[in-house]
Formats: C-alpha cells, sequence, structure tokens
C-alpha cells in the first residue's frame, strides 16, 4: 500500500494479480472508497508499489518478472493505463523514492539497486547508473533517515544491512558500511523490511528465518549502526515482515503474516521494543500503513 502526500488517496495492489486499486480516505474515521482499477501487465502481479512524491504516478515493482510500471494519478484520485514499464533485473522487490523525485529499485538478483529519474511531464521513467550492493547481499528494501543524507538497505540473502551516503541533487549512494541484523552465532537468509525511528536515532529491519526484528542505535556523526539486539516477542513471530512506525514514534506495528496476527510494540527511549498486547488476529497481513486521525 501507499499513501498520497496529503493521506487522502490509497493505492494497493493484491499479490499475484496484475493490477492496482485506488481508494478515497475519509480521514474523519479512516473509511476507504473504491475509486477504481488499472493493469500492470505485463506484470504478473506486485510486491511493492509507491506514490511518487509530485502525487502525479504510482510506480510498481514486480518480483517475478522484474517489470517496474509508472500508472498516472487521475484528477479524481484514480489510476489511469500504464505510461511505462522497463525491467532492468529479475527480482525487483521494493520502489523507493526520494524528495526530490529519484527513484530506487533494490533487486535481490542480480543484487543492485536500480536508479530512474522519472519525467513528470510524460511519465517516463530514465535509467541511472545502478550501483552494486556488498557480495552476496540481495537488496531487499530501503529507507531513508530524516533530512535524507543517508539511506539503509536491508539485504535478504545474507542477513545484513547496509549504510549509505546519500547525495540528495543526484541521488547517488555511497557504500559507508554493512553490518549484520543478527548476533554472531545467529543463521539469517531471509531479511524483508526496514525502517528508520522518526528520531533518526534506531534503525529496525525483520529477521524472517530467525523470526525477530533487529535494533539498530545509529552514531549522529557517522550514521554507522550498532545492533542492540533482536525483539522476537518470546518467540511468538512467524515470518515478520513488512512494519510501521507510527508519526509520534512510539509505537511500531509488524505484520506477523505467517501467524495471521499483527503485534504492537512500544518503542522505549533507548530504542528497544517492547510488546503492548497480545497479537491481532488478521488473515496473512502482507503490509501496513498508518493514517492519524483527526
Amino acid at each position: 500500500m501507499s499513501l498520497n502526500s496529503k493521506k487522502t488517496r490509497l493505492y494497493a495492489f493484491t499479490r499475484n494479480t496484475p493490477k492496482v486499486e485506488a481508494f478515497s480516505l475519509d480521514r474523519t474515521n479512516g473509511r476507504l472508497t473504491w475509486i477504481n482499477e488499472a493493469s500492470t501487465a505485463p506484470s504478473t502481479g506486485s510486491t511493492s508499489l509507491k506514490v511518487h512524491p509530485s502525487d502525479r504516478y504510482v510506480i510498481t515493482a514486480d518480483y517475478r518478472t522484474g517489470n517496474i510500471v509508472v500508472l498516472p494519478i487521475l484528477p479524481d484520485g484514480g489510476v489511469g493505463a500504464a505510461t511505462d514499464t522497463i525491467m532492468d533485473g529479475v527480482t525487483a522487490h521494493m520502489v523507493m523514492t526520494s524528495s526530490r523525485g529519484h527513484v530506487f529499485v533494490p533487486h535481490v538478483r542480480p543484487n543492485h539497486v536500480g536508479q530512474y529519474a522519472l519525467d513528470e511531464t510524460t511519465g517516463k521513467l530514465t535509467r541511472i547508473q545502478p550501483f552494486p550492493a556488498p557480495p552476496a547481499g540481495g537488496p531487499r528494501h530501503m529507507a531513508f533517515a530524516p533530512g535524507e543524507r543517508h539511506a539503509y538497505i536491508i539485504n535478504e540473502s545474507n542477513g545484513t544491512m547496509s549504510t549509505y551516503s546519500h547525495d540528495a541533487a543526484s541521488g547517488r549512494l555511497t557504500h559507508v558500511e554493512t553490518v549484520a541484523t543478527v548476533a554472531p552465532d545467529v543463521s539469517e537468509r531471509a531479511c524483508a523490511h526496514v525502517e528508520i525511528h522518526t528520531s533518526g536515532k534506531f534503525v529496525y529491519g525483520t529477521n524472517r528465518t530467525s523470526k525477530s526484528i533487529a535494533m539498530f542505535r545509529v552514531d549522529p556523526s557517522t550514521a554507522k549502526l550498532t545492533l542492540i539486539g533482536n525483539e522476537s516477542a518470546n518467540m511468538t513471530m512467524n515470518q515478520p515482515s513488512d512494519f510501521e512506525i507510527d508519526p509520534t514514534g512510539k509505537f511500531l506495528l509488524l505484520a506477523n503474516v505467517a501467524a495471521d496476527t499483527v503485534m504492537v510494540f512500544r518503542i522505549l527511549d533507548d530504542g528497544v521494543l517492547q510488546l503492548v498486547a497480545p497479537p491481532l488476529p488478521f488473515d496473512g497481513p502482507g503490509s501496513i500503513a498508518i493514517v492519524p486521525l483527526p
């Protein structure tokens, strides 16, 4: 799922279905009203989508075909026919954009992050030189720190998190370091998602093999990471994947996919997570978006 900048439109897909659906969002009660849908073919489905900062396009990535598809956002908030489709790797796993509109797509294979510029008039993408990930990393998801001077990329294949410096003007990322998401005696080969705390002081990432959330402290001078520990909620996680931090920075909501639950954690002052209530039953949660209501 992805929201427009005013949090009045929501765009979503159903896994293994080649389409994007548009909804209006009533901020007074959280109610969604379906607007329309548009095809993302030749993609066979999507694994990620993102509303461009211009609020004029939705960009999708398909892991199975590697296709990146651009759909225009119509005046009523609906989605129109695709303006561009490109393929730049076989496992396009996420779409991320910077505030200046650069588009980034991590590819687990061929182990690089694609970078693109979007023409806001035509809706066409232009490739910029992709940058390689650490050897055997398999970049899956990424997130920008507040201010966008740094970005963090979680690597699926070898259980690591990479820090990059970010040149906002060019969109260029420069590797700073890569650290493990688990302790040395723990094996991890299926990392999933990364988010940065609203304060910029902490970074979190999900580990699906070891069934935990990695908690990192950020060095304010270098942006390098120190692993605080791993939260497993007393070993009740099963395929922890997507998660979201609420705008106040007080809570983290986790999609606990294979357990069919959503977990709510309090974020303590030192960055440690604390489960605050029994998991909420939810059938196969795949994505989480938090919208503050009045």
